[in-house]
C-alpha cells in the first residue's frame, strides 16, 4: 500500500540514453548482474506501461504528464532502483529492507513513495486501478486519478516479477472537481477486471473530490430505467484526495452494451454522469 507522504527527490547527475523503444539508465547503482539483469528486463515494459497510465488517465480527461523533465527522470530512477530491490526480494513488501541484494538508498526512497506491485509492470497498472484488498482506502487508484499526479516513474524487474509506479508527491496541476471510476462516458468492459479476473464488481466504484464533501452523499445507479442496488462506504486516507466514496453493486454485475447513470445527492454541487460500457474486441 502506498504511504501517503511527500517525495524526496534523487540528486545526483546520471547519464542517460535513449535506444529504440528502451530507455538505458547508465549509472543507477546496482549490486552483481543479477540485479542488472532484473532492471534490464523491465525497460521494454516502461512504454507500455507509460501507455497504458496514460490511457486510463485520458478515460476521465484529466490527460497524461510529460515523464522525461528533469524530475521525471529522477522519478524514474526511484522506481527502477525500487523494482530492484522487489525484484531480488522475490516481491513487493511494504519496505524496502536494506540487507537486500539489491538494496540501494535511490530505490529504497522509491519504494517509499510509489504504488508497487508483486507482478509485471504493465499488467499491474488495471490492478491498481480494480484495488483489489484496498476496498477501506483505493490509495492506489486515487493516487493515480488525483489532480495532483505527475511527473512519474515506472519501473519493472525481472520476468513476471516486481514492477514500480513512483507517483506519491506529484506537482500536477489538473483541475477537475471531481473524479470517478469508472468515469463519465465510453469505458472499455476490458478495463473493468486486472489480469487476474478480480473486477470492480467485486471492489467497487469511485468518485473523489478534493473541494467536494462526500461525507453525506446519497448515491443512486440506473440502468434501462431500472434502480440498480448500490452500497455506499466512506473511504478513509489521504490518497490523492482527502474526500472520496466506494460504491458497490450490490445483486448485480456491470455488462458490456450498458448505460449506468449515477446521480449523487445531498451534498452542496449534486453529481450526474453515465457511464457506457463498450466492448473494444
Amino acid at each position: 500500500m502506498p504511504r501517503d507522504t511527500s517525495n524526496s527527490h534523487a540528486t545526483g547527475n546520471k547519464r542517460r540514453r535513449r535506444l529504440g523503444n528502451t530507455i538505458s539508465f547508465v549509472g543507477l547503482p546496482a549490486h552483481g548482474g543479477h540485479c542488472r539483469r532484473l532492471l534490464d528486463h523491465g525497460k521494454s515494459e516502461y512504454w507500455q506501461r507509460r501507455k497504458r497510465r496514460d490511457a486510463g488517465r485520458r478515460l476521465i480527461r484529466v490527460g497524461g504528464h510529460r515523464t522525461f523533465e528533469r524530475r521525471g527522470w529522477d522519478r524514474w530512477a526511484a522506481s527502477a532502483g525500487a523494482s530492484q530491490i522487489l525484484g531480488g526480494a522475490g516481491g513487493a513488501s511494504g519496505t524496502a529492507g536494506s540487507s537486500g541484494a539489491c538494496y540501494t538508498d535511490l530505490g529504497a526512497k522509491g519504494a517509499s513513495t510509489s504504488n508497487i506491485s508483486g507482478g509485471p509492470g504493465v499488467a499491474s497498472v488495471l490492478s491498481y486501478m480494480v484495488d483489489s484488498g484496498n476496498e477501506t482506502t483505493f490509495g492506489h487508484r486515487r493516487i493515480v486519478l488525483s489532480n495532483e499526479l505527475g511527473p512519474i516513474g515506472l519501473g519493472s524487474a525481472g520476468k513476471g516479477g516486481s514492477s514500480c509506479m513512483q507517483n506519491i508527491g506529484g506537482t500536477g496541476k489538473a483541475t477537475k472537481a471531481w473524479q470517478a471510476w469508472p468515469p463519465p462516458g465510453p469505458f472499455p468492459i476490458q478495463a473493468y477486471s486486472d489480469v487476474y479476473k478480480r473486477s470492480l464488481d467485486d471492489t467497487g466504484w469511485s468518485i473523489q473530490s478534493k473541494g467536494i464533501d462526500l461525507s453525506a452523499a446519497q448515491v443512486t445507479v440506473t440502468s434501462g430505467g431500472q434502480a440498480q442496488a448500490v452500497k455506499v462506504e466512506q473511504l478513509t486516507g489521504n490518497y490523492g484526495n482527502n474526500k472520496a466514496i466506494r460504491i458497490v453493486p450490490s445483486g448485480w454485475k456491470a455488462a458490456a452494451g450498458s448505460n449506468y447513470a449515477v446521480n449523487v445527492s445531498g451534498i452542496a454541487t449534486p453529481i450526474s454522469y453515465e457511464i457506457q460500457l463498450i466492448d473494444c474486441k
